[in-house]
């Protein structure tokens, strides 16, 4: 298979697909479920045992393959998978400061009642959640 090194998702996706073609396989959710939660446990087992940057790369690839299976099985084509991921990044890429908090590690979006508890904390001295780290978190 032809690669465009240009385009990894599409690459991959094409790459699963013929590799369910060369099988005879037609994913199906529950066996792609099972697969996926096989593969998020290697790769956390990979990074909680701190294994090198490459192993912890194949690993979270694998979970890559095992989504794109996973979506094949419900009818969700790559197209349609990289047009929410656009979706994801425009969403993250909105996200502010202003907007989100860092709390215990999750970028959350700021509501009264959140703030409210952050005060509150605040007012007892507890330890409040550094605001300045920012992940892409969907």
């Amino acid at each position: 298979m032809k690669t465009t090194k240009t385009d990894p998702l599409r690459d991959l996706a094409r790459s699963t697909y013929a590799f369910y073609s060369r099988f005879n396989v037609t994913p199906q959710p529950q066996s792609g479920s099972q697969n996926f939660l096989e593969e998020v446990n290697e790769l956390l087992e990979a990074v909680v045992s701190e294994q090198d940057r490459e192993h912890i790369a194949e690993e979270a690839a694998d979970v890559i393959v095992t989504t794109i299976g996973i979506c094949a099985s419900v009818g969700v084509g790559i197209e349609e998978l990289v047009k929410q991921i656009y979706k994801v990044i425009d969403k993250n890429d909105a996200k502010t400061l202003e907007t989100h908090i860092n709390l215990d590690g999750k970028i959350r979006r700021r509501s009264l009642s959140l703030q409210s508890a952050i005060d509150k904390g605040k007012t007892q001295g507890e330890e409040q959640p550094d605001e300045t780290q920012q992940t892409g978190e969907g």
